[in-house]
């Protein structure tokens, strides 16, 4: 897939909920822009580096280009294209782009790099493991995959110059106890499937036995249904930044367990059955919009208005 299919589909539009871009410099070391033939697989990896972070990582990768190819000194070309640690989940080379993962195996070209984080004691932390089931699962679905095309470094054998035949202990984790490697792939199929079928909705107004909301756009009936809570319309975000034609606008704040709009925290937000929602008159201050209550019709009306976003993040 190339850069435009990657960045208009909705898988990757649903990783960058959880993740970010946080992309190193162009070099001949770390990501020389070389684009990938394919997509084909997911190859795992980690740090080695007790203790060291995402961010970490990025800087020491990025670092890699100011290299001097002219000096004695021998040179290290590496990469990989995601780092994760913990919560902190951040693509440091783009999908669709070659990193130096694999030694110089045809994978470089045809597969996505995962680097997972360790902790001091040389384990992966539980919110690690739990990110990279999120990761696994999102590439799956975003390049058509199936779940054995996750493979360790280790899976994949190299020959040396002398042409003896090796493998790299990596993830150390998962090749020392591989049941855990065999658990992580099953994670990933159940997290596939909660996403390709998620849970069936309640209907919205049977939602703590408060009455149906209907919403208007620019004078428009939509289809789109809220609820009332303690006397204010809520509504669903994504569904009706989706209708405004702003779905790129809606994001998780995992840290604060509550939606984002427009980059701004909605505090009023609710999740319910997989779900964002939130207060009208929050959402219409974030996206500039004028709303107006129709108590006889219970409907919600949204048009373009003059207001600023000043919601406290």
């Amino acid at each position: 897939m190339n850069k435009q299919q990657i960045q208009s589909n909705k898988w990757y539009k649903q990783l960058l909920e959880i993740a970010v871009e946080d992309f190193i410099h162009v070099n001949p070391f770390s990501r020389d822009g070389q684009l990938l033939n394919s997509q084909s697989f997911s190859v795992w990896h980690y740090t080695g580096d007790p203790g060291a972070t995402a961010k970490r990582e990025q800087q020491y990768f990025d670092n890699l280009r100011n290299q001097n190819p002219n000096d004695n000194i021998e040179d290290r070309y590496a990469g990989a294209h995601i780092f994760i640690y913990q919560k902190d989940i951040r693509i440091i080379i783009p999908l669709w782009e070659r990193a130096y993962h694999a030694g110089n195996s045809w994978y470089n070209l045809n597969a996505i790099g995962i680097e997972l984080c360790i902790e001091k004691d040389g384990s992966f932390h539980p919110d690690t493991v739990a990110s990279a089931v999120k990761v696994g699962a999102l590439l799956q679905l975003l390049f058509g995959y199936k779940t054995d095309r996750n493979i360790r470094h280790y899976d994949i054998e190299q020959v040396n110059a002398h042409g003896v035949r090796w493998r790299k202990l990596c993830p150390k984790p998962w090749v020392e106890q591989p049941a855990l490697f065999t658990k992580f792939k099953k994670d990933v199929e159940s997290q596939i499937q909660a996403l390709v079928n998620p849970p069936v909705s309640k209907p919205v107004n049977t939602v703590n036995s408060q009455t149906v909301v209907k919403l208007e756009i620019d004078g428009k009936p939509t289809e789109i249904t809220g609820f009332l809570k303690d006397g204010k319309a809520y509504l669903p975000v994504r569904k009706l930044a989706e209708a405004l034609g702003k779905s790129d606008a809606v994001g998780w704040c995992e840290k604060s367990r509550m939606v984002l709009l427009s980059g701004c925290v909605l505090n009023s937000s609710v999740v319910i059955d997989g779900s964002g929602y939130a207060w009208v008159r929050e959402i219409a201050n974030v996206l500039n919009m004028e709303v107006e209550w129709s108590e006889g019709t219970k409907t919600v009306k949204l048009k373009k208005g003059t207001v600023s976003c000043n919601v406290a993040n």
